[in-house]
């Protein structure tokens, strides 16, 4: 997912097969907020745990974050020009990468997934 569009249809079809899972007790909240990070690649991952790990120092290590807490996280970072996984995969450059612009017709807020 590189961008915040990407999320947002992401989330959509994540929620809608959540949801139904849920309803029928076969996922637990607590199931369905860690396979939402999960399901992020390995790298955007790694930064979005570090970005909640700052943010929610205090959460025992057995907990998981919530798919609120989760998304805010994930929009946070995908704000700027370049993508988390440009950034996670970079190595460095011998030229500054060029910038582009990220637009967005849908963007997602902790609200939509509640």
């Amino acid at each position: 997912m590189q961008s915040q569009d990407d999320v947002g249809e992401y989330l959509q079809i994540f929620r809608k097969i959540s949801m139904f899972l849920i309803s029928k007790k076969r996922l637990a909240e607590t199931e369905r907020d860690c396979l939402f990070l999960d399901s992020f690649p390995t790298d955007v991952q790694n930064h979005i745990r570090r970005c909640l790990e700052i943010k929610q120092p205090d959460l025992h290590p057995d907990d998981a974050y919530t798919q609120k807490d989760i998304l805010e996280a994930t929009l946070f970072l995908l704000q700027g020009s370049t993508s988390l996984q440009t950034q996670a995969t970079a190595s460095t450059p011998t030229t500054p990468p060029a910038q582009t612009r990220l637009t967005s017709t849908f963007t997602p807020t902790p609200a939509n997934i509640l």
